[in-house]
């Protein structure tokens, strides 16, 4: 009886000689030190990528925490798997081939080791996942963040740790421009804390995990401006649910972002509104009524009877009247 040898499969260890730092501290004094004392005349070094790798485990392992997002983990189990393949890649790119030279001088590629040749082909036929575009916007975040440290600080070594001031929006938030006014204020940051929030934009932009756009709400954009530092900052102010009176704005691939309205409409409607005079009750019920809510459903939400919104209804119709409208009809539900 014969047996048949099992084919050898290349081993998957990474050839890397220096042991990976095991703490984010070290990760970043390691890149500091790199950067400080240079000994490649590329920026693109292990240092660097080793911090990015670790930024983006961190952002998403507090992302998941907080979100519970299955689509975060499953991106999460890729990254690990797609670092793997990477150091599969590199050992097999390494051995697969080798150069020699015809007796004529002419270069020539053979290859080197069968095993690792196949598995280096298998490994280029596979796809990686969204994984690893935050580790490459965690390297971009990292090396902005270092260039605009040397330009704040051209005497001072790099340390991404270092604090400094900056002038920002206090919040993120769907808010008028004349509400933007007061919204800023001066905030100590850090380097590594920027390149910490610059992964989690990403992550909340992501095609893998951002939820549909079309939610029911319109946006105006508009520049909010620092009357102090003259900084600027992309602010958008949310309108009610369903007040349908613009489309959907895109990136430069063409991917739906937000719905946004025209500003001229909405200005509009805002005159008319203040025009009417409405009570607090009235603009409640209308704000309501216009999200497609009927009368009933209106009365349980407000703890009132569908009697009295019909009353505050046709009160709203009596002052659009007043100022010149003529208002349709609709079926009471």
């Amino acid at each position: 009886m014969t047996t048949t040898k099992a084919k050898a499969t290349p081993t998957t260890k990474a050839t890397t000689p220096e042991k990976t730092p095991t703490t984010f501290a070290d990760l970043v004094k390691k890149y500091n030190d790199e950067s400080n004392h240079p000994t490649t005349p590329t920026t693109y070094t292990k240092a660097l990528t080793d911090l990015a790798t670790a930024t983006a485990y961190a952002v998403l392992k507090k992302v998941i925490n907080t979100t519970s997002n299955p689509t975060l983990a499953k991106i999460r189990q890729e990254l690990t798997a797609d670092l793997a393949m990477l150091d599969r890649l590199a050992y097999a790119s390494e051995r697969a081939t080798k150069t020699t030279y015809t007796t004529d001088g002419d270069r020539k590629v053979e290859i080197a080791d069968r095993d690792c040749y196949d598995a280096l082909t298998d490994l280029c036929r596979r796809s990686f996942g969204d994984g690893l575009d935050l580790v490459h916007d965690a390297i971009t975040a990292i090396l902005e963040q270092t260039a605009k440290q040397t330009e704040r600080d051209p005497e001072k070594p790099t340390d991404l740790e270092r604090p400094y001031t900056v002038r920002r929006l206090n919040r993120k938030v769907w808010i008028k421009t004349a509400e933007s006014v007061g919204a800023w204020e001066t905030k100590e940051t850090t380097p590594i804390q920027e390149v910490y929030k610059a992964v989690r934009r990403s992550i909340d932009q992501s095609r893998a995990v951002q939820t549909d756009p079309r939610n029911g709400y319109s946006y105006i954009d508009d520049i909010a401006t620092d009357p102090e530092s003259g900084a600027t900052d992309r602010i958008y102010r949310r309108l009610d649910k369903y007040a349908d009176l613009g489309g959907y704005a895109c990136d430069f691939n063409g991917k739906e972002t937000v719905y946004t309205t025209d500003p001229t409409a909405v200005d509009t409607t805002d005159r008319l509104l203040a025009e009417m005079n409405l009570t607090t009750r009235q603009m409640q019920v209308l704000k309501l009524r216009q999200r497609g809510y009927g009368y009933k459903a209106i009365a349980t939400y407000l703890a009132i009877r569908p009697d009295s919104v019909r009353d505050c209804m046709k009160a709203i119709q009596a002052k659009a009247v007043k100022i010149g409208f003529t208002p349709t009809p609709t079926a009471e539900k």
